[in-house]
């Protein structure tokens, strides 16, 4: 077997546990039987015997403790099954002098053992050392201590451990198919949504960054034509336009950018406690509104927040809300106490949430239609709101507005996340 190979897929995850269980059940039966055992007539146990079979099943017991707290790693499985059937043989061949055989029906426990732990051809091979083991047993029971044998017998002993180790070895390996098909599924069903998530995300980003894009550049242009010929007011309004495409693209970027730091975990909140109504007032007077009317109904709360991710909480639902909202209608910000912490709503007068996306439109590059029935946005902007709320220790969840809309709303308790252990 080469170092490439693919590693064997445990039977049940790690049976080392329940077969170290079984062995030492085993131990303790072989170590009753060694204390209690008396030869036939006619048949005097070998000096030492009793004391040698003692050392076997004491080895039994102190490898099946270590299985215990073993790891599933192949090299120690083959051995805890060298170990075994080396045990098995010593003790056949300790009571040769015995013309019953009821000692070899133990190798049938360690074919059985190499099956669940090794696999089909593991099993196969013990079960040839084994065999091998007990033929030259018989072969030297029989030449020197004058031991009667059946050939026969002794052969369809062989025979019936060989069926029981094909049938239990294909069985092992018929359930580790079924584990590596499942897992197989599994993967590609993974990375199936991978698929979806990276076309999701191109297809929506594109679009935003493309438009941006295109006012900077034409304007840039235009600029750059016709600088001199411009009114000087007609100019000052080409920057600024300018500057407020580059500042939508430097928030795109800045959403993508926490999305990836907030799944590789480096994002924390930096708590410090404040007056909500006043950070909240501050955040919606420095947000470009475009001329859509925001009410602010803010009871007088205080409150342990990280002011950045209030300011991203607060600012993305205020931009989703002028997105779906029309513009002759006004957005209401309500900040109320609540539970120890606050609760935050906005809530616009567009034309709502289907209540299948309600949940939805918090994941990544989803999206909800708005008043045209199309798609509007990249999907982002939510997606943030939700995981800045869960790093606060909140929630962040949609209702349908009294009168028609969408009230959008982040609970945030107010005070530092419990720690989990």
């Amino acid at each position: 077997m080469n170092g490439s190979a693919a590693p064997q897929i445990p039977l049940l995850g790690n049976p080392g546990p329940a077969i170290a269980g079984a062995r030492l059940v085993i131990a303790a039966v072989l170590g009753l039987y060694v204390l209690t055992y008396s030869a036939p007539p006619g048949y005097d146990v070998p000096a030492m015997t009793r004391a040698a079979a003692i050392v076997v099943v004491a080895a039994l017991i102190v490898t099946s403790g270590i299985q215990l707290r073993a790891r599933a790693g192949t090299q120690r499985r083959l051995g805890f099954v060298v170990i075994d059937a080396v045990a098995v043989l010593g003790l056949v061949v300790l009571y040769a002098f015995d013309p019953s055989k009821y000692l070899f029906f133990m190798t049938s426990g360690v074919v059985i053992e190499a099956a669940l732990l090794l696999g089909l051809s593991g099993a196969t091979f013990t079960w040839a050392a084994l065999s091998c083991g007990y033929f030259l047993k018989e072969t030297v029971a029989s030449a020197v201590l004058g031991v009667p044998t059946e050939p026969v017998a002794g052969i369809l002993r062989v025979l019936v451990l060989l069926g029981i180790t094909l049938v239990v070895g294909s069985l092992v390996e018929a359930v580790r198919a079924t584990k590596a098909f499942a897992g197989e599924r599994e993967e590609t069903e993974r990375l199936r949504a991978l698929d979806e998530t990276k076309n999701a995300f191109l297809a929506a980003v594109s679009h935003d960054l493309k438009n941006p894009l295109t006012t900077i550049l034409g304007f840039a242009a235009t600029l750059e034509a016709r600088l001199d010929k411009l009114p000087r007011e007609q100019s000052l309004e080409f920057l600024r336009q300018i500057t407020r495409s580059g500042r939508k693209l430097e928030r795109m970027l800045d959403d993508l950018l926490d999305m990836d730091r907030i799944d590789r975990g480096i994002i924390q909140p930096n708590l410090m406690r404040g007056d909500i109504a006043a950070l909240v007032r501050g955040i919606v007077q420095d947000i470009d509104l475009g001329g859509q009317s925001v009410t602010i109904h803010a009871d007088e709360v205080r409150a342990e927040v990280d002011p950045a991710k209030l300011e991203r909480i607060v600012e993305n639902l205020i931009r989703n809300a002028i997105k779906y909202a029309p513009s002759e209608r006004e957005i209401d910000v309500r900040v109320a106490g609540h539970g120890g912490g606050f609760l935050l709503a906005v809530e616009d007068r567009g034309p709502g949430i289907p209540d299948d996306l309600k949940e939805k439109v918090f994941e990544p590059f989803e999206r909800a239609p708005g008043a045209n029935g199309m798609a509007t946005g990249s999907g982002i902007g939510l997606s943030l709101v939700s995981r800045f709320t869960e790093l606060h220790g909140g929630r962040a969840w949609v209702e349908d507005r009294p009168g028609g809309g969408a009230s959008f709303r982040v609970y945030l308790p107010g005070r530092a996340p419990a720690v989990p252990s």
